[in-house]
């Protein structure tokens, strides 16, 4: 039994347990601060880990009062800590490597996170939509209505009162000579719609992927601005 134990005292003295709790509270509120301040950078999870070891210890040495038992208390506390330590370890390291249901538990490869495709598909049945209605309308349709199903719009989007118009890919243009106008400050419908057909990702309504393709290419003389005056004329 240690010299405290005989005298009738167990532990330090008062003012070593108000230094030591300062102490404490000193490092937790240097770990907080680390933690919102983000000063120490990819040294956090080190600074952390060395932070609450030194706690660790000062809470177990001396509210404990391991400091002041028989060495051979704290041999069994520090065995049984390693013995805790070194199974966490090991099912964390089983876990974390190795495939449980694979009988040769043979060591797993890093999860690689799968991309969402949904941009691609859309972007496909577009396209797809667009040459089918292209193939399948007659070259010899004229009027604003007959180059927006010519060109495959109706696939993507919809205008109510036109043959075919029902996709919903895109956004509903049945009065977009009225919306148009109310799109952008400073620019009217006929040049909202001009720049949405030429740059059609510029202007990306909430709610829909920009995945419309470029038509410029496809347009015969006098089809854009024929497109552009029926779509402007639609309020």
């Amino acid at each position: 039994m240690s010299s405290d134990h005989k005298n009738g005292q167990h532990g330090a003295s008062i003012p070593v347990y108000m230094l030591v709790a300062a102490i404490l509270v000193v490092v937790t509120a240097l770990e907080v601060g680390f933690f919102y301040l983000d000063v120490v950078g990819e040294l956090m999870v080190t600074i952390m880990i060395g932070l609450s070891i030194l706690k660790f210890g000062l809470v177990v040495g001396y509210f404990m009062h391991l400091k002041f038992e028989a060495p051979l208390f704290t041999y069994f506390f520090l065995g049984g800590l390693l013995l805790a330590i070194s199974i966490s370890l090991a099912f964390l390291t089983l876990f974390t490597n190795f495939d449980i249901g694979d009988p040769n538990m043979a060591q797993m490869a890093p999860a690689t996170p799968t991309p969402y495709p949904t941009p691609t598909v859309v972007l496909v049945v577009a396209e797809s939509a667009s040459n089918i209605v292209s193939e399948s309308v007659d070259d010899t349709l004229v009027g604003g209505g007959g180059i927006f199903a010519g060109k495959g719009c109706g696939g993507c989007h919809s205008i109510d009162g036109l043959e075919g118009a029902v996709g919903q890919v895109g956004p509903d243009l049945t009065n977009i000579g009225t919306v148009a106008d109310t799109r952008m400050p400073g620019m009217n419908a006929r040049e909202y719609i001009e720049k949405s057909i030429i740059d059609p990702n510029d202007f990306v309504v909430d709610g829909f992927a920009p995945v419309m393709p470029e038509l410029m290419g496809a347009f015969k003389e006098g089809e854009f601005q024929g497109l552009v005056d029926y779509l402007e004329s639609l309020e």
